[in-house]
């Protein structure tokens, strides 16, 4: 699921409510080099749009992606998580070895949006990586959790991180 801008349009916003469970789970059965993902991106000079999940539960593993990203001048939109349960970011994509993601990225002038948390418990292992970042002139934006509970981070992974460019393109 995804939305983009390519001119000076600005980008859609995407909003998933599902009062249990939002879970996202590795690549594509027929295809291993297609990742699960919720994307917003701008290519542009307009802003891309932005993602805001309302969920109990959000679960993201297995290489699949949640992100906002920037790969030109436009800003990246903002990712907002709202869990009334957790937030989970786990493992890696098996054929890939690309690590499970959460995240806002620019690879352009734009600066990045900001990543905005809030569950009970926010649970990040295995190679999951929650991640705000910049490979080019932007901002990288900022990550604020608010856990009432508990933030775990364990357990290593191996082989490629995901990025934005991977799934965005």
């Amino acid at each position: 699921m995804s939305t983009a801008t390519f001119t000076n349009a600005i980008g859609g916003n995407i909003t998933v409510d599902a009062s249990e469970s939002v879970e996202m789970s590795g690549t594509s059965a027929t295809n291993p080099n297609l990742l699960s993902f919720i994307s917003t991106s701008t290519y542009g000079s307009a802003n891309s749009g932005d993602i805001n999940v309302s969920t109990g539960r959000l679960t993201i593993q297995n290489g699949a992606i949640v992100g906002a990203g920037s790969f030109a001048t436009g800003a990246g939109g903002d990712v907002n998580i709202n869990a009334t349960d957790s937030v989970e970011v786990i493992g890696v994509a098996p054929s890939q070895s690309a690590g499970s993601l959460l995240g806002v990225s620019t690879l352009g002038a734009g600066n990045a949006g900001n990543l905005n948390i809030k569950a009970p418990k926010v649970i990040v292992r295995d190679g999951g990586r929650i991640d705000a970042s910049t490979a080019a002139t932007g901002d990288a934006g900022s990550i604020t959790i608010h856990a009432s509970d508990s933030v775990e981070v364990s357990g290593t992974g191996s082989g490629n991180i995901a990025s934005f460019d991977k799934f965005c393109r």
